[in-house]
């Protein structure tokens, strides 16, 4: 992982530039989804005119923007179901030799690297083809650059790797806009530490091949799929998304050299324009169903309210909220207190820790241990007087 992720992205981004662009997104900062030169057929649906306004205008112009279906969303427990049937997906090709290399380029609102057609995934309805890879990601301030979002939390930056279905069209052009058209693997980065030679060329960095897998998180079997859209216009709901739950980590050296080494300025700019803010925001989630391919966490968490001369203990899982319990007790002063969320694999497991817990409340009315949970896994220790 470390060895792919250790892209010097700093020092080939300056050189990666468009001689024009216009600014799309919400907060004006962010750069175009225009190139100035005519691109190929599959990233047509990555290009916009001028639009100052931001992200909020574009479905006067292309109205699925406006639509329903679309992305990103929020995953949260509410809309999740475990579903049995999903499997850990096969990727094809995704080790390429190095004497091939990728095409890396400023397409005017990411950075995108093209993919090779020999490049498939596997368990999916159909197979699919990759087509390209690009990044979101915030800004130098504020970097929560993620577009999908866990129980409201943004990541620091998100990688698309996107593919299109090589089993019903012929090309990215014909599937795009296409509801079953479009799968997209989504990896969530946080930050933690990564430098690979490239070779400048143009307005393009040639990457010596690799094996695109490593950019993966290693636990390929746990994700969120949903169906929803492209997250820039056209905005087609044609995206079969896999969200992987776990994120890959990268340097804070290397997220700020991404914040803040791509730029988009156009020719009357009085000076360079940073491409930051390249994310959509959370939408609506209409009805839709998100499944998920492993169990949730479920945590318990540990509360207290004073009422007079007797509080209240209350056990709440935010999984098995039916199997919450509160005792009463003369406790007056809350010694020691930790929140916890552990995680248990079956709901027997979570229900036996439950009657352990209950079970030692019950033993101790007035005084609770330091050491009161310590023999229970995943459960934090609680000392209450």
């Amino acid at each position: 992982m470390a060895s792919v992720w250790d892209s010097g992205l700093g020092s080939w981004s300056k050189s990666i530039r468009l001689e024009e662009s216009s600014s799309c997104w919400e907060n004006g900062s962010a750069c175009a989804l225009q190139p100035s030169s005519s691109p190929p057929p599959h990233l047509l649906a990555a290009r916009i005119p001028a639009c100052p306004d931001g992200e909020k205008t574009w479905p006067k112009k292309y109205p699925f923007c406006g639509g329903v279906f679309q992305s990103p969303i929020d995953f949260h427990n509410d809309i999740l179901q475990y579903d049995t049937t999903l499997l850990p997906l096969e990727l094809v090709g995704y080790n390429v030799s190095s004497t091939d290399h990728f095409m890396l380029t400023n397409n005017g609102h990411s950075v995108r690297m093209s993919l090779f057609p020999t490049m498939h995934i596997r368990n999916l309805p159909f197979q699919y083809t990759a087509t390209q890879l690009h990044l979101h990601w915030g800004n130098r301030n504020k970097p929560e650059g993620s577009e999908h979002t866990v129980s409201g939390r943004h990541f620091a930056a998100e990688l698309h790797i996107v593919h299109y279905n090589s089993d019903k069209y012929p090309d990215v052009t014909a599937a795009i806009d296409k509801s079953d058209g479009l799968a997209v693997l989504a990896i969530l980065i946080e930050v933690r530490c990564m430098s690979c030679a490239f070779s400048i060329v143009n307005n393009v960095a040639l990457v010596p091949g690799f094996d695109i897998q490593e950019l993966l998180p290693d636990q390929l079997d746990e994700y969120y799929r949903y169906e929803g859209s492209l997250t820039t216009p056209p905005c087609y709901p044609s995206v079969l998304w896999t969200v992987f739950r776990h994120p890959v980590k990268v340097s804070e050296e290397q997220l700020l050299a991404l914040e803040t080494a791509l730029y988009c300025t156009q020719p009357n700019d009085p000076a360079p324009l940073e491409m930051v803010n390249n994310f959509r925001h959370i939408q609506k989630f209409d009805e839709r169903l998100v499944s998920v391919s492993f169990r949730q966490g479920k945590g318990i968490s540990f509360t207290f309210a004073e009422r007079g001369e007797y509080n209240t203990l209350h056990l709440f899982s935010t999984f098995y909220p039916k199997f919450s319990r509160h005792f009463t007790a003369p406790w007056r002063h809350i010694h020691y207190l930790q929140f916890t969320d552990g995680e248990f694999e079956e709901e027997e497991d979570f229900l036996n820790v439950l009657q352990e817990v209950s079970s030692r409340v019950g033993q101790n009315p007035g005084v609770l241990a330091p050491d009161f949970f310590e023999p229970l896994d995943n459960i934090s220790a609680l000392s209450i007087k």
